[in-house]
């Protein structure tokens, strides 16, 4: 078995949903039509690229949920990733997924503004975010070769952008 030489962060928004006012309340939201199709596309584009051992981390929310089922692939619901929560619990999850486990690939499906905040401090080193589209993939890649490490050292967070998805422009 070859040993990676690179650590993978995709970060993939749930698809559409219904509004907030059309369902009972927003964590119970659910993926309208559009929405279907939408993580139908991006799943299928997934399945083709993402590692073999990649881990599936959702949000428990309904439609980030629906959205990581496309995938037809195990996942694990982590109450870390919520709508409402805060980048610093994010952060922290993302971090201790990674320094203290043999992972080296992680699918996230989640919400902003923390996907596009996640994204802007491993690309930036801020935490200002960036606007990541309903059922958008960013995938972010790490050069393990320096000995990197997910941590608050700015020099360890060398990440380059390497894939933007989006479900209506699906390009290989």
């Amino acid at each position: 078995m070859a040993i990676s030489t690179r650590r993978n962060l995709v970060l993939w928004r749930h698809a559409e949903a219904e509004d907030v006012l059309s369902a009972s309340n927003d964590f119970s939201r659910r993926l309208t039509t559009k929405g279907e199709s939408q993580a139908a596309i991006m799943a299928s584009w997934l399945k083709r690229h993402l590692p073999r051992d990649t881990a599936i981390i959702c949000s428990p929310a309904v439609r980030a949920e629906q959205t990581a089922q496309a995938l037809r692939l195990p996942y694990q619901i982590n109450h870390h990733l919520l709508p409402e929560a805060s980048i610093s619990e994010v952060l922290e999850f993302v971090n201790e997924l990674i320094n203290n486990s043999n992972t080296h690939d992680v699918l996230l499906v989640g919400h902003q503004p923390w996907l596009g905040q996640v994204a802007a401090y491993f690309l930036q080193g801020s935490l200002s975010g960036v606007s990541i589209k309903k059922s958008a993939v960013w995938w972010l890649e790490q050069d393990l070769k320096s000995g990197c490490k997910f941590n608050s050292n700015e020099e360890n967070r060398r990440f380059k952008l390497v894939a933007v998805q989006s479900p209506r422009f699906i390009i290989d």
